[in-house]
């Protein structure tokens, strides 16, 4: 129960600080396609037909949860896979979690 919310909370907090680069994790992580990338955005979308800044954490999220699902409880593998794509990443959220990641 512990791995499972550590993992939860990671990737809800992965989400939120990447917003908009999630596009570009989810290019590392598994080469989505522009389509695939869309149809996590459609459920967020406002009457403009956009997905405002604020919410793009949204998409993030959903994008990261069924990722991480085929992972099963291999949570380690996740957290892992994780924090080194975010590595990869042009400018990495993680240069400032050092203090947490070491």
């Amino acid at each position: 129960l512990v791995a499972r919310l550590i993992q939860e909370a990671a990737i809800l907090t992965s989400a939120v600080k990447l917003g908009k680069g999630w596009r570009e994790l989810a290019e590392k992580l598994v080469r989505l396609t522009k389509q695939q990338m869309e149809a996590y955005e459609i459920p967020h979308r406002g009457n403009t037909g956009d997905v405002a800044v604020e919410m793009m954490w949204k998409p993030a999220y959903d994008f990261l949860y069924t990722w991480s699902a085929h992972y099963g409880n291999n949570y380690r593998d996740v957290l892992q896979d994780l924090q080194s794509a975010l590595d990869r990443m042009k400018n990495p959220v993680t240069k400032h979690w050092r203090e947490l990641t070491g």
